[in-house]
């Protein structure tokens, strides 16, 4: 790396750790003053209402801006998030309408309400746009499968511990009860189309999408503590619930722009690594059985309290159940496929390695011969299968060992691209 690159890459690596900082500063500043009440009331109205509007605001601006640098198949994604931001800044703007230059406490329903209903669909369709998408038909269906054993999950759970007291409580007046109930549902749709994607992003922005998935998830947080029963009755604006929103929205605002990395220089050659089973591959496959188990969860919850088990409990348990059937089903018959199809490689891969006159071996790490092909014999006059299970070294001169050893370590040294 020349002298200006390393210049260039010391002031990105400073310009990456001052601006984190300075946003956990104004965060934690916003949270204190929240804790504190901000001193008045007025200035707690104006703080809770017009501040998280202004922070909405700066992320739509942000996002939009963004979106209008990076390449044309991710910029829908951010023009969402953007719109997201912009539903969520005018709910805020709203709301403090009602409260500071009103001075009237905000109706239910209210036109607030339904910019705020409008912040998740968008936010869903951009994660969407984010997402690797399957390149079959089976893997949609699977995606389908997975969100909503996770959506009925979690809705299962929710529906068990506070959403059924909101809709028994609110029962007599049907816009309340529906407006309480469907900031949640909405959320849940949300969480479980982030969880279901999180293992299907793309590799390309992948700091942008981990830090937006983030600031989503600590706003739907927000949401579902807001939505509970004992928050939602005694909420002001201006408490320190306010903080999440606050964080939510300026941590989306960053996202983008934090994404950018200095340009690496050449990593040297490594010694030799032991590879190990990724942990990413094994956790998409326990999905189905840790959302079963959270609904399952759903219904102790009932049977635990002494309390009838709720028909919707009942029915929405059945269709994750049936959903994880069909899931399961559908992966069988797609491992039975590709099981089908590698036997034919392997049988074509034989067919070729010994008809070849070339010398084909497999070693493991320790140098013992896993495979050795028939040509082994005319050349080493010995035959495969009793070279099988034999170090490699025995087969090469002393003269040549070191030399042998030292290239062998330098092609498992080398970083395949």
């Amino acid at each position: 790396m020349t002298a200006p690159e390393a210049r260039r890459a010391a002031r990105a690596a400073g310009g990456g750790i001052v601006t984190p900082l300075l946003l956990a500063v104004v965060c934690s500043g916003y949270a204190v003053g929240a804790t504190l009440g901000w001193g008045s009331r007025e200035l707690a109205l104006i703080m809770g209402d017009f501040g998280l509007s202004a922070a909405a605001l700066i992320a739509a601006v942000s996002c939009l801006c963004y979106a209008r640098r990076v390449p044309s198949r991710l910029r829908p994604a951010w023009l969402l998030f953007a719109l997201s931001s912009l539903m969520a800044a005018i709910g805020n703007a709203i709301w403090g309408w009602y409260e500071v230059v009103l001075g009237q406490p905000v109706p239910s329903p209210s036109v607030a309400d339904v910019f705020f209903l409008c912040f998740p669909p968008p936010a869903i369709v951009g994660l969407l746009v984010l997402a690797k998408r399957p390149v079959t038909r089976a893997g949609w269906v699977c995606l389908a499968l997975d969100s909503w054993l996770i959506g009925g999950s979690l809705l299962t759970l929710s529906w068990s511990l506070a959403l059924a007291h909101t809709a028994n409580a609110q029962g007599r007046s049907v816009a309340p009860a529906a407006l309480s109930l469907a900031y949640p549902m909405l959320d849940i749709v949300l969480v479980s189309m982030v969880l279901a994607l999180h293992f299907r992003r793309s590799g390309g922005h992948r700091s942008a999408v981990n830090t937006a998935v983030a600031a989503l998830a600590l706003t739907v947080v927000s949401d579902a503590l807001f939505t509970s029963p004992l928050l939602r009755e005694t909420y002001r604006s201006g408490q320190l619930l306010d903080a999440g929103w606050f964080a939510g929205s300026l941590l989306l605002a960053y996202a983008p722009w934090g994404a950018r990395r200095p340009p690496e220089s050449p990593r040297p050659p490594r010694g030799p690594r032991h590879l190990s089973r990724p942990v990413t591959g094994s956790l998409p496959a326990l999905t189905p059985y840790l959302a079963a188990a959270v609904c399952t969860l759903g219904i102790l919850f009932h049977v635990v309290e002494g309390r009838q088990v709720d028909l919707f409990v009942v029915l929405t348990a059945c269709t994750v159940v049936l959903a994880l059937v069909v899931r399961q089903g559908i992966m069988l018959i797609d491992n039975m496929a590709l099981t089908h199809e590698l036997a034919q490689k392997e049988n074509h891969f034989r067919s070729l390695v010994q008809g070849s006159s070339d010398v084909i071996m497999i070693a493991a790490p320790s140098g013992i011969l896993r495979y050795v092909s028939p040509a082994a014999s005319g050349v080493y006059g010995r035959d495969a299968e009793e070279l099988t299970g034999s170090e490699l070294a025995c087969l090469v001169h002393p003269q040549d060992l070191g030399r042998v050893v030292h290239e062998v370590r330098r092609f498992l040294a080398t970083t395949p691209e």
